[in-house]
């Protein structure tokens, strides 16, 4: 084969190699990113009384009253928020539950007799209940958390305010309520800022409306949670003088307690009730929002905090590696989540479908040293010039430290020193100057905008404010996810253990351990991109 064409057919090669890993990456919209993040932490949730009326004869009248709600994980030990009003009922008591028995007996009495519901037929009705012997027995209390895997619990309440517009209770009209059940490791959702809301600012609402259950769904569907988008229309104040949002996302009954969501998946609000109807109908598009940060209130008095867990961590990364094509990367995750929460029905049903990938041959090709491929079309490192051809050099990544990273006890530590790297050439222009210090502009992500002073000495970005010296808010982030600093006379970038890594320019580029950084390079959080910044002097 002529060199001419063996250049051709390499080139053909890893074209073909580019545009399969293109496809084997799974496209995803934002509403089904923030879908998949968030869905296992979200629950039905049902309250209310069963009874029967027990007549003399023997004839037996089935009554009750229950309502179902939807919910969010907020601990990985059972807490669940979720509305005051979707858990009223219990909340109210058996006693008040049999009053509610008793007027819906009476309805039925007058509706078997054709009788109109009027106060002398209702006490009609009632001697005639008298006089056949009627007794009231009261048969469940229906407190129960449904999860999508088809199980149940039990419920306790544990912090409670008040529906709004109620009355007599001290902390009331906020219509929060935070619940518990005795499980371990629950997928968790986290509370962002709901003050930084903004009148067109999307937002995502998740949970079970009963306009979505239907008898020719099958029984797995009503554990199926929903997700509609929208966008904040307005900020308003109930009567009560408490803060709302106001969504023009379909909503309906059902989907109180459930969460509403940023683009970056942190629960930001619950939806709790909606405008009035008009000419008797519902209109959609006029709902309204309990705001995160009044919902936070309720943490201490329910003895809880919002803490994310191990399984959370594994999910998000299982996702990253899934929707990037790493299969098998994933389905590890997944099957380590699974030995935690063996209930986790998306994480087994991810299992199934990354092996059937894997088996496929859909797994992306591992990053060449030799060969970059960017953005769906090929790079090949190989220039032509002036009929030349210069091979790319594989670039050699500093090895990473040896020591384990010291456990954080007062302010942020650097990391342990790395082996020396080459020194910086004093002719190699690109390479950042030794500053005493560079500023961090960030380009995206919470810090947008924002540009932030480093000094020689270094600084740890991360999400966690105890071990991080820069805070980047979001749940992709690690606690302590990427130093930066000074070693050998040259700025450089240390990630030795964040879960999703960060990258130089592309979060298809290969994460870095140790990188020496140079000018005009853009530094990028998880391959989503979800905050990348540039160093500047």
């Amino acid at each position: 084969m002529c060199f001419s064409r063996r250049l051709t057919w390499i080139l053909l090669f890893t074209l073909s190699l580019a545009v399969a890993s293109a496809q084997a990456a799974t496209e995803i919209t934002p509403t089904y990113r923030v879908h998949m993040q968030a869905k296992p932490a979200v629950v039905r949730i049902v309250a209310g009384y069963k009874g029967v009326v027990e007549l003399k004869d023997g004839t037996k009248v089935p009554v009750g009253q229950a309502g179902t709600g939807s919910g969010f994980f907020i601990s990985p030990d059972g807490y669940i928020m979720t509305n005051a009003h979707v858990v009223e009922d219990i909340k109210a008591g058996e006693e008040e539950a049999k009053k509610a028995m008793i007027r819906q007996f009476v309805r039925i009495v007058l509706k078997n007799n054709n009788m109109a519901l009027t106060e002398e037929n209702a006490k009609k009705a009632l001697n005639w209940a008298d006089q056949n012997g009627a007794q009231l027995k009261v048969t469940q209390r229906l407190n129960r958390v449904l999860f999508q895997d088809g199980s149940m619990l039990p419920y306790e309440i544990k912090a409670y305010g008040a529906p709004i517009g109620a009355k007599g209770d001290t902390l009331m009209g906020k219509d929060v309520a935070i619940i518990k059940v005795e499980i371990k490791n629950a997928p968790t959702l986290r509370l962002g800022d709901s003050s930084k809301m903004k009148v067109g600012d999307r937002v995502y609402v998740m949970g079970y409306p009963g306009a979505a259950d239907s008898d020719v769904l099958d029984a797995r569907s009503s554990v199926e949670p929903t997700t509609n988008d929208g966008a904040i229309s307005a900020i308003k104040t109930t009567v009560d003088g408490i803060p709302v949002l106001q969504t023009s996302t379909s909503a309906t009954h059902g989907n109180s307690g459930g969460p509403v969501l940023n683009q970056n998946a942190e629960v930001i609000g619950m939806l709790t009730f909606r405008g009035d109807t008009v000419n008797g109908q519902e209109v959609q598009g006029f709902n309204f929002i309990v705001p995160s940060n009044t919902a936070r209130e309720y943490l201490s008095q329910a003895g809880t905090s919002n803490t994310e867990g191990l399984v959370d961590r594994a999910w998000a990364a299982g996702l990253n590696d899934f929707w990037g094509a790493r299969y098998t990367l994933a389905k590890k995750h997944f099957e380590e989540l699974l030995v935690l929460a063996p209930t986790h029905s998306e994480a087994r049903k991810l299992v199934a479908e990354a092996q059937e990938h894997i088996m496929s041959g859909d797994e992306k090709p591992k990053e060449s040293n030799s060969l970059y491929l960017m953005g769906g079309g090929a790079l090949v490192a190989t220039l032509l010039l002036g009929g030349g051809i210069f091979a790319a050099r594989k670039h050699k990544r500093p090895a990473a430290a040896a020591a384990p990273r010291a456990v954080q006890t007062g302010a942020p530590q650097p990391p342990a020193a790395a082996k020396p790297g080459p020194a910086a050439k004093a002719d190699d222009a690109t390479v950042l100057s030794t500053a005493k210090s560079v500023d961090l502009l960030f380009l995206s992500g919470p810090l947008a905008g924002q540009k932030l002073r480093v000094p020689a000495a270094g600084a740890w970005l991360g999400r966690d404010a105890n071990l991080a010296n820069i805070v980047v808010a979001h749940h992709m982030v690690s606690k302590q996810h990427v130093w930066i600093g000074q070693r050998n006379g040259r700025w450089v970038l240390r990630d030795e253990s964040s879960t999703n890594g960060t990258y130089v320019n592309d979060g298809n580029s290969p994460r870095i351990t140790e990188h020496y950084a140079q000018t005009g390079e853009t530094y990028v959080l998880a391959p989503e991109a979800v905050a990348s910044f540039r160093l500047a002097l």
